[in-house]
This record gives structure tokens, C-alpha cells and sequence, in this order.
């Protein structure tokens, strides 16, 4: 039982560190406490929270040549979607590269 209690304290305290990171914005640490801890629906979180961080750095281009200079955003935009799961949101970003 001991061991039992232990595991979870362990998994606990990953998580908890895991949600310190999330919200300093360092999300491959966060990405690595959660797969220790198992928590595979947080890692996806993690791929949603920055997705949300690039998007709202692109969403006020107004330009298209500045848009252009932001071409590795869209990339990593794309690479997160799909790792999302979230293949429509994946298309939909791809469109966006195709007119830049």
C-alpha cells in the first residue's frame, strides 16, 4: 500500500511542476513532467496552450510580406495542430502557408 501512496504522491508532484511550467510558458518541460505522470490529455493541453501562444503573435499581421517573415509561426502552427489531433485546424493553417 505504501508503494501504491508513493506512486501517486510521485505523480502528483510531476503533474503539479508539469502546470508550473504550462503557465511559464516552458512547454517541452511541461510536455516531459506530464509523460512521466501519464497524463496524456495534458500533453495535448500543452500543444493547445502554444498554438494559442503563436496564434495570438500572427493574429495581428495585416500584411502579407510580413506575414511571410512569420512562415515558420504557420510551420510550427501546423506541427502542433497535428499533434493536437485536430486535422481540420491543421488544414485550415496549411491554406494560410499556400497564399504566403
Amino acid at each position: 500500500r505504501y508503494y501504491a501512496q508513493n506512486d501517486d504522491l510521485k505523480t502528483y508532484i510531476n503533474e503539479q511542476e508539469a502546470i508550473h511550467h504550462l503557465n511559464s510558458g516552458n512547454f517541452q518541460k511541461a510536455r516531459d513532467l506530464f509523460q512521466k505522470a501519464g497524463n496524456t490529455q495534458m500533453i495535448k493541453s500543452t500543444y493547445a496552450k502554444e498554438y494559442n501562444q503563436i496564434q495570438a503573435r500572427v493574429s495581428g499581421l495585416r500584411d502579407l510580406a510580413t506575414m511571410r517573415n512569420h512562415r515558420n509561426d504557420y510551420h510550427k502552427m501546423v506541427e502542433l495542430a497535428e499533434k493536437m489531433g485536430d486535422s481540420a485546424l491543421a488544414e485550415n493553417v496549411r491554406g494560410i502557408l499556400k497564399q504566403l
